[in-house]
Parts: structure tokens; sequence; C-alpha cells
């Protein structure tokens, strides 16, 4: 199942500065971002939907923390995350070297 249809690259505007997050994509109603105080953890993503967030360690991807999220959106946003695991890692650097 491929969930690219509503693909769309978005990157770093002064909200984001603001608020201390990079967003790297969007995808259906996912926000898909970094905190840009977490230099010292492993490469990962975090995850913002209407109704929660969840944390995806990447290389290998795997679920760190689920918080408001239904199981079957958690899976489908996994699914998700994998397709995109490469991309992620090269932003994850490029945030992380800023």
């Amino acid at each position: 199942m491929r969930l690219t249809l509503c693909f769309k690259y978005r990157g770093q505007t002064d909200t984001d500065r603001e608020f201390g997050h990079a967003t790297v994509l969007w995808l259906l109603n996912w926000r898909f971002h970094f905190y840009s105080d977490e230099g010292q953890e492993p490469p990962h993503i975090h995850v913002r939907t209407p109704d929660g967030e969840c944390k995806f360690w990447l290389s290998p991807v795997r679920l760190a923390r689920v918080d408001g999220i239904k199981p079957v959106e958690v899976r489908r946003i996994e699914i998700a995350v994998i397709e995109h695991e490469g991309f992620f890692l090269e932003k994850w650097h490029e945030h992380n070297r800023a």
C-alpha cells in the first residue's frame, strides 16, 4: 500500500523556527518533523496528526512512542515512515549538522 498520493515536501518556515521544530513532510493530514533540541538521540521522526503524536526510530524503523493515535492509523503511519526512511535520514543529518 503506497501512501504518497498527497506527498508534499515542505522546508523549514518561520513558524517552525519559532516553535523549535523542522517540518520535513506533510502526507495526508500527518506532519513529519524533528525537534531542534534532540541532537543526542539516535535518528528518529515525530509525526503529528489531528488526534495526537507518535515517534519512530529510524534505521531500523520501529515505534518509540504514541499518544492519542489509534493503532490502525499508527500502522499506516509506520508504512509511510518505512517508505520514506531514506528521505527522513537525509533530513535528520542535515537538520543536526546545522
